[in-house]
């Protein structure tokens, strides 16, 4: 689509525009075909740019409505935070009040209220690596609309 969205921009640009009033040539229909040429390809241009927002919205829409149904799987991400994490030797973990009651874990745990559901902290002997679920999501869109539009992520 962008090929053809470029071929289009080199025909559109190789013509001046010309005021219609000003044409006394028999060839004025170039003028309407290159006006034409033109208005598709910025409408063109237009659905492009429009295509990864109006994409990016549903998607967050539908994650919107799914976590309303079902949360995210806190223990899940414990279980594999603890994995990747075992090098840097996890002291404690940190969670929102929501999440804190449904964990279980081999670690102490801390509830912060300023931690929003599906949010997890993963204190370590030498800091803390944050795990905010609206990152999570954000980077699995990005790579998804990425995909979906056919570039490299």
């Amino acid at each position: 689509m962008r090929a053809r969205a470029h071929a289009l921009a080199d025909v559109a640009e190789a013509a001046p525009v010309t005021p219609a009033s000003t044409l006394v040539s028999p060839f004025a229909h170039e003028h309407v075909i290159l006006e034409l040429v033109r208005m598709r390809l910025f409408a063109l241009e237009a659905f492009e740019r429009g295509v990864e927002s109006m994409l990016a919205a549903f998607a967050r829409d539908v994650l919107a409505r799914e976590l309303a149904v079902a949360p995210a799987d806190v223990g899940a991400l414990v279980s594999e935070a603890l994995a990747v994490f075992a090098r840097d030797e996890p002291v404690r973990l940190v969670l929102a009040p929501a999440d804190a009651a449904r964990v279980t874990a081999p670690l102490p745990l801390r509830v912060d209220a300023s931690l929003q559901p599906g949010d997890l902290v993963v204190e370590v002997a030498a800091g803390a690596f944050e795990s905010p679920l609206a990152f999570r999501l954000s980077s699995a869109l990005d790579a998804s609309l990425a995909k979906a539009l056919g570039r490299s992520a």
